[in-house]
């Protein structure tokens, strides 16, 4: 009988297994089949091939009913990814391991010339790289703007439009490359780590205030990005009826006032945010006031998206995290009085850090399904030679 050479379902199957035990944990043999609806000698090969590569590890048994039940766990350095938000103002930079743990990081801010920016974003990944001692086999990349097939579209942030970044990207490192809106990375760090905490959450919006303002949006536990890449961009907004004649701003009516430089530019008369907070943590009225205010223009898009698309949980990143004594209330009670089916308003679990988590996470994926490929890869040229050697066997 000849040696069985594994192929394009052995791939499948495999990542499919390995991105259960990255969010349900290890698991035994007997387990993970009965998960997958695949037999136990196929779950056995799998994992066969995938330790064979250094993807997965067999722990110590424990045993079940008698018999020995070894969990399976996901290697945590099987593969390591790049992740990379650009922001307006600053660009952060992180190595993470197999089970999305930061393992380096830099920051630094970001460069108005975007050929400079794209250099610098070389350099930080060959330097992380190089002092973690691996090479990356997928990088995650979050910008400002809406992404269509690779092409930034529109980033007033960043003062560029229709730039070809996944093809630019390319041509400067070998490592398979995910582009992606920056909030939906959020989105998407957020629920996986919904996941991982086995919260029974299958919809979620994640509402980011910075140097603009932007949704991302999962449903049914799929990120959701619209016809061409465009869902989620509340800055175009109209706070009022009154501005429907208006010629708006560059960067949509609702971000000039519900942003988070529109709190201290628009709101305060021009004070920078960090001293507007720990005003009002010192009780000052005007203080109060403007978050307020604030929090009221943030509440008009959080209702708009609440009531459009009914998620579980509605996040709040960014600034609002930051002062979310004084915004959340603000935030709560609108969606309470207003909304149909008000969600819980949160703070996001990664903090500042969701959308470089995000962008990890994504990287992480093209890493996930290059690690696979090599390990089955490795597994058919070794079943084809035993099969050339079973022939010229006398």
């Amino acid at each position: 009988m000849g040696a069985k050479i594994p192929g394009e379902a052995t791939v499948r199957n495999s990542e499919t297994m390995v991105r259960m035990l990255l969010v349900e944990g290890p698991l035994p043999r007997s387990s993970i089949a009965q998960r997958l609806g695949l037999s136990i000698p196929t779950v056995m090969d799998l994992v066969t091939t995938l330790r064979s590569f250094g993807v997965v590890t067999v722990g110590v048994a424990t045993y079940r009913r008698g018999r020995p039940a070894p969990p399976i766990h996901v290697a945590a350095d099987a593969w390591y990814s790049v992740g990379a938000d650009i922001g307006g103002t600053k660009v952060a930079v992180g190595l993470f391991n197999s089970h999305l743990e930061l393992v380096e990081d830099e920051r630094w801010a970001t460069p108005r010339d975007w050929a400079q920016l794209l250099d610098r974003l070389t350099d930080s990944v060959e330097r992380l790289t190089r002092r973690a001692g691996c090479r990356p086999l997928g990088v995650g990349v979050g910008v400002p703007s809406v992404v269509e097939r690779g092409v930034l579209v529109d980033a007033p942030n960043l003062g560029v439009r229709d730039i070809p970044v996944l093809e630019a990207l390319r041509q400067r490192w070998p490592h398979p490359t995910v582009v992606e809106n920056d909030v939906n990375l959020a989105a998407l760090a957020e629920y996986d780590a919904a996941l991982r905490r086995h919260e029974p959450v299958r919809s979620l919006v994640f509402c980011a205030l910075g140097t603009g303002i932007g949704c991302g949006i999962v449903l049914n536990g799929k990120l959701w990005s619209g016809a061409r890449g465009a869902a989620g961009e509340v800055a175009y907004l109209l706070p009022s009826l009154d501005m429907a004649q208006s010629t708006p701003p560059a960067n949509g009516c609702l971000e000039a006032i519900a942003s988070a430089s529109a709190l201290g530019g628009h709101w305060a008369g021009g004070e920078d945010p960090a001293r507007l907070l720990r005003r009002a943590e010192d009780g000052d009225e005007r203080a109060l006031e403007a978050f307020r205010r604030w929090g009221t223009a943030v509440g008009h898009a959080a209702l708009a998206v609440v009531a459009v698309l009914n998620p579980e949980v509605l996040l709040v990143g960014g600034a609002g995290s930051r002062s979310a004594r004084f915004l959340f209330p603000v935030l709560e009670d609108i969606l309470r009085r207003h909304a149909p089916d008000p969600p819980p308003v949160r703070a996001p679990v990664y903090g500042e850090l969701a959308a470089l988590y995000g962008a990890g996470l994504v990287g992480g994926r093209q890493a996930l399904d290059t690690a696979v490929r090599r390990a089955v890869a490795a597994a058919r040229r070794e079943g084809r030679n035993r099969v050339r050697e079973s022939a010229v066997r006398p």
